[in-house]
């Protein structure tokens, strides 16, 4: 077991393309000139069967919860924090999902027969995973409908100019998890201008930069926010 959880979190990051440079790409900048925030650090894009295991209809939340675990890997390294010797939270790779799984049985968060389902993650669990594997404390921003998101917007922004850790959205009703990269927000505008940089992880196959871009990785309006669903904002807080 120990070898195959080993293999599956290799795996697992080396065909990520990178959310810190698709953010950048000039396909998504060239709308926008002013009130950018974005992803200051690097961070893969994890998405269904990116490391040979098909979680097509079930590993949403997995995938986005393995993207903001690159995020503290990766900000972890820039700090020059990894030295060889150090507790297992001084990681090299993001958790594969049978890992994440296990780390949850073995909190307490779950029961033993949870290792190996197919059973979904959202926002609280990827808050336990963070600070449990890689120290990285997160709040839970709570919104009871998609209507209100725009009541979050000021928030949202503040994050991303303190912090620039990606974001992971859950909720209910919509229950597709995905990634917060970025928030164009023109504060001299209203609320209701602002658009959102989604990392969405429901892609499947063989990534490809040109067709994520169409797709995958994209601004989007609050629109993208069901009135009918709530929503929870999982929030890295940078330790100090």
């Amino acid at each position: 077991l120990r070898i195959a959880l080993s293999m599956a979190a290799s795996s697992s990051a080396e065909n990520c393309l990178s959310l810190f440079d698709l953010a950048r790409h000039s396909k998504l900048l060239k709308s926008f000139e002013h009130s950018l925030y974005l992803l200051s650090s690097e961070c893969g894009y994890f998405h269904y069967g990116c490391d040979g295991l098909d979680d097509r209809g079930w590993g949403c939340g997995y995938r986005t919860a393995q993207s903001l675990c690159s995020w503290a890997v990766n900000r972890t390294k820039s700090n020059g924090s990894i030295k060889e010797g150090k507790p297992s939270k001084d990681r090299v790779t993001a958790p594969s999902l049978q890992e994440m799984q296990a780390t949850l049985v073995q909190l307490g968060d779950k029961e033993p027969s949870f290792i190996g389902s197919k059973q979904w993650i959202g926002c609280f669990e990827a808050c336990i995973l963070l600070d449990h594997l890689y120290n990285v404390p997160c709040r839970i921003i709570h919104v009871t409908s998609g209507s209100d998101v725009v009541g979050h917007i000021g928030l949202i922004a503040d994050h991303f100019k303190t912090s620039g850790a990606p974001v992971m959205i859950g909720g209910d009703v919509d229950a597709a998890s995905k990634t917060l990269i970025g928030l164009h927000f023109p504060e001299q505008q209203a609320e209701e201008d602002a658009r959102f940089l989604v990392a969405d992880p429901h892609y499947f196959g063989v990534p490809s930069e040109a067709h994520v871009l169409d797709s995958f990785v994209k601004w989007h309006d609050l629109k993208l926010f069901d009135s009918a669903s709530f929503y929870n904002f999982c929030v890295p807080v940078n330790p100090e």
